[in-house]
């Protein structure tokens, strides 16, 4: 599955560096490197928190 962006990511350090240790880097994408390196609580709590804005804003994205 790739990742589709309107604009590509550009200064993820951490990922590019990730990235060039892999042989076949045309494989690798943003889930790849999620999947490897974030703990289920690095994404948990940013959406819980993004999320729960979004509710107290009483933004409709539907």
């Amino acid at each position: 599955m790739k990742v589709n962006t309107i604009h590509p990511m550009i200064g993820l350090v951490r990922y590019d560096s990730w990235k060039s240790e892999w042989a076949k880097k045309d494989e690798i994408d943003e889930l790849c490197y999620i999947s490897n390196k974030c703990s289920p609580e690095d994404v948990l709590l940013p959406c819980k928190l993004f999320f729960l804005i979004l509710l107290l804003m009483e933004v409709e994205f539907f």
